[in-house]
């Protein structure tokens, strides 16, 4: 084998070694943040309906939704749940539950179909309880 057949040989090889350790950190990276974006949400409350038809959960953001929202204090998300079945009907968007008056809930499913939480979160066409 001649002088410069080696070095091209062994500069593929030093190519694909580095393209095989750069492939390696993706991955790694990749799985990384798979498992730690969804880390962290968990309930902090609940408020019951005065009939007990439905329920609104508050959850902590997870550990992306805070890193994707660094100017809110507390931020967090809300669902309705209906009792009965423990069925999750509507969720909201992040929002932040910081300060007096956001974890208020106003029930007015059976008037016009809307559960008010705070003053960031409405849930519409809400199923009057039976």
């Amino acid at each position: 084998m001649s002088a410069l057949a080696a070095r091209k040989s062994r500069g593929r090889r030093s190519t694909r070694l580095v393209a095989a350790i750069a492939a390696c950190i993706l991955v790694g990276l990749a799985g990384g943040l798979a498992l730690w974006g969804p880390q962290g949400a968990h309930p902090f409350g609940e408020r019951t309906d005065p009939a007990h038809a439905y329920r609104v959960e508050f959850l902590t953001a997870t550990n992306a939704q805070r890193w994707l929202h660094p100017s809110m204090d507390m931020p967090g998300t809300a669902r309705l749940v209906r009792v009965a079945d423990g069925k999750v009907l509507q969720r909201s968007a992040v929002v932040d539950f910081f300060g007096g008056g956001n974890a208020d809930v106003i029930w007015l499913p059976g008037q016009n179909g809307t559960v008010q939480v705070g003053r960031d979160v409405v849930f519409h066409d809400v199923p009057a309880p039976r």
